[in-house]
């Protein structure tokens, strides 16, 4: 078994129960420098175990949670119901989007009576049927982009 083995296993505390695997215990009858490590280790966690436990006095924890108390309320009272965590969509997305489907529906009403399947598929026929395809598959993953958009994690604020 090599030292670093030993140490990390030292370090992730599992030798804490003072039970420990043989080879673990054959490598430190053998190295005097993990046994070293052992007994540093063991001095160390005895001193951490010695301080006493600390904690901030109640005035500290009262004036700081008035502090944010008042700091969520100056949010609320700047923007109230807007702090939901969702980025605003830009208005110019809202208005292309619209746009788009705008022009869909006039084009795609003005080209569906034109459309005449009985003649087979004519140049004419496949131009309308690749529009109105087009034109479904970007409605309906619009609603997908917008979500990403309003997911992303980068925030320009």
């Amino acid at each position: 078994m090599k030292c670093k083995d030993v140490c990390s296993f030292l370090l992730d505390g599992k030798g804490e129960s003072g039970i420990m695997p043989a080879p673990i215990e054959n490598h430190l009858r053998s190295c005097s420098s993990c046994t070293r490590f052992l007994e540093d280790l063991s001095a160390v966690e005895g001193y951490m175990d010695s301080m006493p436990s600390l904690s901030p006095p109640e005035q500290v924890r009262d004036k700081t949670f008035q502090l944010c108390l008042a700091s969520l309320e100056a949010q609320e009272r700047a923007a109230p119901g807007v702090n939901t965590g969702r980025k605003r969509l830009p208005k110019i997305i809202w208005a292309a989007l619209f746009l788009l489907i705008g022009l869909t529906a006039g084009i795609v009403t003005t080209l569906f009576t034109d459309l005449n399947l009985s003649e087979g598929l004519t140049p004419k026929s496949a131009m309308i049927a690749t529009i109105m395809i087009q034109n479904a598959v970007m409605l309906f993953f619009a609603p997908v982009l917008l979500r990403k958009f309003r997911t992303s994690k980068t925030d320009p604020a």
